[in-house]
């Protein structure tokens, strides 16, 4: 493999891996909550399918970012009125509520986005003289201007996990959720806020996938990333630094399938084992990662004791 394909490799690995951090970063603070949200990928689809009607009607690659904000929060609502306000169980309603999602864009696509032209892209921002360091220096400093917000919002996220009291309420919630009611904490509106924090990170993961890669909302077009985004919370054990690695890995393994025609020994492999690598190498790296504990509460919907289920 030449310098030039790896170059090319390493940053379109870190450009496909956006739309998963964000989405991943977005899940880890529900998780740290006592909420698996299955159903991230009808949020990241939300979020896409928002920011294509955007961009469509206004032509703002901005705006069309912004806008997967307030789309993914509408959905952390949703989902918490089901989750913590219904108690449903989270793994059915997270998957009925994707494929509600699915549904919902597929006939609104139909209806205000098949005459639609392809969209523009977010250009490269490139950062002076560190752009320029090797192979290093194309790949992670001379990308669209999401990259660099996705890595502070990524620090921003494991500051708020560790360094502050919401952070560790969440943290004492998704544990053990009674001994957090008895010390006071509302245990169901903890749940609800961090619901709707990180389903609007989780949109904004979808909304990149159509501002950063150029192409037109396509029914399901995230394919399956939301469910990735789920694993690589486990593989990073939870911790912003190690999900951010993990979804890089994916990026990367995925970036392979399109360079794989100007490698020799790569070209010579069936299309079919490189579509399905990057999944592949995410089941592989689950499998042989270190076991990472679940929050004891997660998934489990809370009731204060004494209430019966309204």
């Amino acid at each position: 493999m030449n310098h030039g394909v790896a170059v090319t490799i390493l940053s379109s690995g870190v450009a496909l891996a956006v739309p998963l951090l964000w989405a991943a970063i977005g899940e880890v603070i529900n998780e740290k909550a006592g909420i698996l949200n299955v159903g991230i990928d009808g949020v990241m689809l939300t979020g896409a399918f928002v920011a294509a009607l955007i961009l469509h009607d206004t032509g703002s690659l901005l705006l069309a970012a912004l806008v997967a904000i307030p789309a993914g929060a509408l959905c952390g609502l949703f989902l918490s009125f089901l989750y913590v306000k219904r108690g449903t169980d989270q793994i059915v309603t997270g998957l009925m509520f994707n494929l509600f999602i699915v549904g919902v864009t597929t006939a609104l696509y139909e209806k205000y986005l098949t005459s639609s032209e392809r969209s523009k892209s977010l250009s490269e921002v490139g950062i002076p003289l560190l752009k320029d360091i090797p192979i290093i220096g194309p790949a992670l400093f001379d990308q669209t201007v999401l990259v660099y917000i996705v890595i502070v919002a990524a620090i921003a996220v494991a500051y708020l996990l560790r360094g502050t009291w919401f952070g560790l309420h969440l943290a004492a919630i998704g544990e053990r959720p009674l001994a957090g009611d008895t010390a006071g904490l509302d245990v169901r509106r903890l749940r609800s806020i961090a619901l709707v924090i990180g389903c609007s990170l989780v949109a904004v993961g979808g909304a990149s996938i159509i501002v950063t890669q150029g192409g037109n909302f396509q029914p399901n077009i995230t394919s399956g990333q939301g469910f990735i985004a789920l694993a690589i919370v486990v593989l990073g054990r939870f911790r912003p630094g190690w999900i951010a690695f993990g979804a890089l890995l994916f990026g990367v393994s995925t970036a392979l399938q399109y360079q794989a025609q100007n490698v020799s020994w790569m070209a010579s492999v069936p299309v079919q084992v490189w579509l399905a690598f990057p999944y592949i190498v995410t089941i592989v790296a689950v499998v042989i990662a270190k076991r990472a504990q679940y929050p004891a509460a997660t998934a489990i919907p809370y009731r204060e004791p004494g209430t019966e289920r309204s």
